[in-house]
């Protein structure tokens, strides 16, 4: 007979165990604080959490950190209801806050316990965020408040959209009265705090003028003169006491050479611009009066010299012809503008001289008739006709000229677009592969074909919705796997899968308005023997919901569920010999509490009891009928085992009674369950001192469990193991404490063998030997005990890396 229980661990000593680090304490306290940088913020997308005992979406934002906070995490949730905010404080608070982020300030975060979070299961919430100051944070987390950032049009923004940035004060020029500035590009790889670190060299970007000692007036004034990374110069400007572009502009090539010259006047365009390629040769020369483009032609040549594009302005509008040319001087495209409309046939060449594509505009500028497009070979591949710019059907061809596409579209008398008739697609080898009927611009069925000709799928509509039968085919064997019936676009009614290969139903469902509602019922593909069978009301669980075995056939689960809910006794069957192996007793889809709410069978027999509370398994009672019996007739082992039954499912009166009996109160399992209700204050008043008298005096007795806590007890609270707010009742001793944990690892305690590895490691104890806390942590390891492999993992790493330094 199997004598030994499952039990959990006495309280103090999954207390300590939980607090045990080598470098670092992790305490139980109400809030945690810790500094960062904003990454993201996520509005308004809502967070899962238990909220009484259920999962539930409520409403939250989520912030997501440059840095992890001490529990790990680096994307947080807030709310209105966290930080304690009526809701347009909140929303005025959290607005600022991502304004400011964006400039990579620093803020001070303060989220509740880890500890307590993750017993509770509940998601982590931020209750406090405030910005850096130096008296909150330090110096070390103030951003430089003179940097001004710029973006690539040199307009002031935010540090995450900064191309450039100047760093004020700027140095004053009496004589004009005007402000020097320096800008300088934004290296984000190498930039600190907004500028560039003491050991990256700062690129300058600009210099120019301003009129105000802090840049308020967002103008440049005089010369401003732009510089590429590599120090050479990419333009030459001068503003106006207005801050307009004024006089010669200049911009150059990355390699010193002239780009273009234009000349301003308030702010516009008025001369010549000059374009010219990286050899020197004219690119363009155009005329511009007060920012409008001059009448006239207007041509564009090649590095060489050869014509690339020629056109025409009047009234600053495109007029005239539009012709584009390839390097040979082969038309690539021609088209013809009137007042800045595209009007007429637009023309388009490979260069080879093929008609590429063809498209036609009316007087207004609209697309109008035909627009085709061809391959090299000639071949028509796409073909669209529109009216005044709606789109009335469009066709389209593989290169072997078979269909492809074929839909169609009316005006309506609104003017909006609508589909009609049948939309169509087909494979390149010629057979029809989809088939989509529209009226009145909602689908009414669509059929679906295999690439050989075979069945895919099939779905009927009414009024845009999915209504009535869809189906389904298989690829390969042309067989029907699927068949579903929709109404006003939910299932409705009956739903059934087959195997493709078998032809077997294999499973059938009933819906009812997109829910599930009737019988639902699974089967072997195979044999289409019955697997599975349940039943649902309004979506939910409602009456038996019995499952069988693949292989054997037998009945292997039975239950029986009302509203959701599963309620009454829960049966488990052996599926080899089809018998009764265990049962549970349910109430509001949770186990009851009781000591037997849970019963385990063998051969027809009683072999256990669970006992359970709260939902949970509690303890287990093994061959319950015999305890009892040699209980009743003094017994000491079934009365010490009964004992701790009773104790570990919560019947602590039971338990002392059991316990007291004179016959097993000295026996050191006995004496360490005493122990335990005096130090939890159940069936026992609470008293610490007569527990720990009674835990030593178990612990003498050679009781594996309370070797451990008198061993925990004695360990030194220095900080490097346990957290100094744990009570202490006896004082500290390292020698006894590896005594008592050594005793209990003799005696194969998985959770000893890692507190002495923890031991030698931060030298408690004993001598510090990473090499004796390996093999403990080893030891540890390969019992199951996942800790004790995290500490081995990080030792041999911290190991490589101070190797390789």
């Amino acid at each position: 007979m199997t004598e030994m229980l499952n039990t959990k661990k006495f309280l103090l000593c999954s207390l300590l165990l939980a607090s045990m680090l080598s470098n670092a304490v992790a305490s139980d306290k109400k809030s945690i604080k810790f500094i960062s940088q904003i990454e993201d913020i996520s509005v308004g997308r809502g967070v899962m959490t238990f909220v009484d005992n259920d999962v539930k979406l409520i409403a939250a934002e989520k912030i997501t950190f440059r840095t992890e906070s001490p529990c790990g995490e680096s994307t947080i949730a807030v709310n209105a209801k966290s930080l304690g905010m009526k809701d347009e404080v909140y929303v005025s608070h959290l607005t600022n806050i991502a304004q400011a982020a964006k400039n990579d300030e620093y803020y001070e975060i303060t989220i509740g316990s880890c500890d307590r979070a993750k017993r509770s299961q509940k998601r982590q919430f931020i209750t406090k965020i405030r910005p850096c100051t130096s008296a909150i944070c330090g110096k070390k987390y103030i951003t430089n408040k003179n940097i001004i950032w710029l973006d690539e049009s040199f307009d002031r923004t935010v540090k995450r959209n900064a191309s450039f940035f100047m760093e004020k004060p700027f140095i004053f020029d009496k004589q004009n009265n005007i402000w020097k500035m320096t800008g300088w590009y934004v290296d984000k790889d190498k930039t600190q705090n907004g500028i560039s670190s003491n050991n990256a060299k700062k690129i300058k970007a600009f210099e120019g003028y301003t009129n105000t000692k802090d840049f308020s007036s967002l103008q440049f004034v005089s010369k401003f003169t732009v510089y590429y990374p590599s120090g050479t110069i990419k333009s030459q400007n001068n503003f106006d006491s207005e801050g307009k572009l004024d006089g010669e502009t200049k911009n150059y090539f990355a390699d010193g050479k002239l780009y273009q010259i234009a000349i301003y006047k308030n702010g516009k365009v008025d001369g010549v611009v000059s374009t010219y390629h990286e050899n020197g040769n004219i690119e363009s020369k155009m005329r511009f009066h007060q920012g409008v483009a001059a009448d006239g032609q207007c041509n564009h040549y090649g590095p060489d010299g050869q014509l690339e594009r020629e056109h025409a302005y009047l009234n600053g509008k495109y007029d005239g012809k539009y012709v584009d040319y390839f390097p040979d001087g082969k038309i690539e495209t021609e088209s013809f503008y009137a007042g800045g409309k595209l009007v007429g046939e637009s023309k388009a060449y490979y260069q080879s001289g093929q008609l590429r594509s063809i498209s036609r505009n009316n007087e207004e500028g609209y697309r109008d008739g035909k627009q085709q497009n061809f391959n090299e070979e000639g071949t028509l591949i796409t073909e669209s006709i529109y009216k005044d710019s709606f789109n009335l059907s469009h066709k389209s061809w593989y290169d072997n000229g078979n269909r492809r596409e074929q839909e169609q579209w009316r005006q309506t008398s609104e003017g909006e677009s609508e589909k009609y008739g049948d939309f169509k697609t087909w494979y390149e080898n010629g057979k029809l592969k989809s088939e989509t009927s529209y009226s009145k611009g909602l689908a009414v069925s669509n059929q679906e074909w295999y690439e050989d000709g075979n069945k895919n799928f099939l779905s009927e509509y009414k009024d845009g919705e999915i209504d009535g039968v869809l189906k389904e085919w298989d690829r390969v064997t042309g067989k029907l796997i699927k068949e579903e019936h929709y109404a006003k676009g939910k299932q409705h009614g009956s739903s059934k899968r087959w195997d493709a290969e078998t032809g077997n139903l294999i499973k059938e469902e009933n819906y009812q308005n997109g829910e599930y509602h009737g019988a639902y019922k699974k089967y072997d593909a195979k044999t289409g023997k019955i697997r599975e069978e349940r039943s649902y009301l309004d979506g939910k669980f409602d009456g038996p919901w019995n499952q069988w075995d693949e292989e054997t056939n037998h009945l292997v689960s039975e239950s029986f569920f009302k509203q959701g809910k599963r309620q009454g006794i829960q049966k488990g069957y052996d599926k080899t010999t089809g018998e009764l192996a265990n049962e549970v007793l349910y109430a509001d889809d949770r186990p009851v509490n009781g000591l037997q709410t849970g019963k385990n069978y063998k051969d027809g027999k009683l072999t256990s009891y669970d006992c359970y509370a709260d939902g949970f398994r509690k303890a287990s009672l093994n061959e319950p009928d015999d305890i009892e019996s040699r209980a009743q007739n003094s017994d000491a082992t079934a009365q010490t085992l009964l004992g701790q039954f009773y104790f570990e499912c919560g019947y602590y009166d039971e338990s002392r009674k059991v316990l007291n009996h004179p016959i097993i109160q000295l026996r050191p399992e006995a004496l360490y369950l005493q122990a335990r209700m005096y130090m939890l204050g159940k069936g026992e008043p609470l008293d610490r001192q007569k527990s720990i008298d009674l835990m030593f005096k178990a612990a003498e007795g050679g009781y594996v469990l309370a070797q451990k806590q008198v061993g925990l007890l004695y360990i030194p609270a220095d900080g490097r193991m346990l957290d100094k707010k744990i009570p202490r009742d006896i004082k500290s001793n390292a020698t006894l404490a590896r005594k008592w944990i050594l005793a209990a690892a003799e005696q194969n305690d998985v959770e000893s063998l890692y507190v002495l590895g923890v031991m030698s490691e931060t030298g408690v104890g004993v001598k510090k030997n990473l090499r004796q806390a390996l093999e403990y942590y080893d030891q540890a390891a390969e019992a199951g005990f996942n800790r004790a492999y995290v500490r081995s993992v990080k030792i041999r790493e911290d190991a490589k890396v101070k190797s390789k330094k």
